[in-house]
């Protein structure tokens, strides 16, 4: 819950850029009004923001639409790195916020960047994944667990049905840790085990997924521009 709701956070990540461009832009008719030594510290202002957040971009009174619009809609390949780099530095600070460990970042962004490519809204999308990152990490935990036993009436129900030994180990223990927790016999956990299994598998997927550099790093450049438009 406190991934899903952090991430409200992610899309300001930057806003001390996006309040320097919504100024500069509120500013713009100050030039005609003679206060050009105003307008010269405002530009000289949002390009200090820029550079502090390892963007690069030099703004002037003559090219500072251009420059913005540049960035903002073919920016060079310098600068998505850079913009990559801040929105990548950004996210990461939100998953520590809300205790993601490291290890399960590149599968959080992977995940992040698919539902995002896929229709969903950054709420949207991380209000998804955080229950199936909470049972990946439960699941890890317990399957690590020596003092666990695999069920052995769930482990035969399963390979009958035609479940792999080793995912109808896993679910198999599962189904003990759970019914150690809600009293109820290992059978009866059967569906949530699957599913927590399930999602175990989906983040494992992501961790290993061979795009998951090109994934994250499109990720990074649409949400960094989407932050910085005023």
């Amino acid at each position: 819950d406190k991934l899903a709701a952090g991430t409200s956070e992610l899309a300001s990540g930057t806003a001390a850029l996006n309040a320097g461009l919504n100024t500069l832009v509120s500013k713009n008719g100050d030039l005609t009004d003679g206060a050009a030594k105003v307008f010269d510290t405002l530009l000289a202002t949002v390009t200090g923001q820029f550079k502090d957040n390892g963007i690069t971009v030099s703004l002037t009174k003559e090219n500072y639409k251009s420059e913005l619009n540049s960035l903002l809609t073919n920016p060079t390949d310098a600068q998505k790195s850079e913009l990559i780099a801040v929105a990548d530095s950004t996210l990461e600070a939100k998953l520590k916020e809300n205790n993601v460990p490291d290890a399960y970042y590149k599968a959080v962004k992977v995940m992040l960047a698919e539902k995002l490519a896929a229709g969903k809204t950054l709420e949207e999308a991380m209000a998804e994944i955080a229950p199936v990152l909470t049972n990946a990490a439960a699941v890890n935990t317990i399957s690590a667990n020596t003092a666990i036993t695999p069920d052995s009436s769930v482990m035969n129900y399963l390979t009958s049905n035609g479940v792999s030994a080793v995912q109808a180990g896993l679910i198999a223990k599962l189904c003990t840790y759970l019914s150690n927790q809600n009293g109820q016999p290992a059978t009866s956990n059967i569906a949530t085990a699957t599913a927590m299994a399930t999602d175990a598998q989906t983040v494992l997927a992501a961790m290993n997924d061979t795009n998951a550099d090109a994934k994250v790093n499109a990720l990074c450049l649409n949400l960094a521009l989407a932050t910085l438009k005023p």
